[in-house]
């Protein structure tokens, strides 16, 4: 906390639109911190940030209202987006929006990714079914300097590098 992660993924956001790897991008934090969140992309961007939170009827008014472009007939047009960033709680995804699934998402921010540890830990398994291009992982709390909390991390950042788990068999010195 206080060590400027916040800011600093913005600002690398904010880099990527800038030399033109457009969103959309999606930021996955504690519900307590979404407001500063968007505060600090209003701040340091020019980018459309929404928060997308809350109960099924204001969801679905952000999405006829700010997620999705349509065309003069107002169908939606696939691929077309009016934010540059979604920001939503680790709650959401776990709820099973299909409205996130569908997204082809360019980068993923997720803050206190320590979560992430434990590889049978429910959001890593909501996080599977997302088409996530590139992933950041964000946490000011340190790792308990285990292989497998580790190992959990690298595979959901690169599971073609890092398939399954490293054998954990412990050796005895005799």
């Amino acid at each position: 906390m206080g060590l400027g992660k916040t800011i600093q993924s913005i600002a690398f956001l904010q880099e990527i639109s800038n030399v033109g790897i457009r969103g959309p991008f999606l930021v996955i934090a504690p519900l307590s911190t979404i407001t500063n969140w968007e505060r600090e992309f209003r701040t340091w961007t020019e980018m459309n940030a929404i928060v997308y939170h809350g109960s099924l009827a204001s969801r679905q008014m952000i999405q006829q209202y700010e997620m999705y472009c349509k065309d003069n007939r107002g169908r939606l047009i696939p691929g077309a987006y009016k934010f540059d960033a979604l920001i939503t709680t680790f709650e959401m995804i776990l709820s099973d929006c299909p409205e996130l699934r569908e997204i082809e998402w360019r980068c993923v921010v997720i803050d206190e990714a320590h979560r992430l540890k434990n590889r049978n830990c429910k959001l890593l398994d909501s996080l599977k079914h997302m088409d996530l291009e590139h992933k950041v992982l964000l946490t000011g709390t340190p790792l308990q300097n285990t292989v497998e909390e580790l190992f959990s991390l690298l595979h959901f950042l690169e599971p073609s590098q890092f398939p399954s788990e490293p054998n954990s068999s412990k050796t005895s010195g005799t």
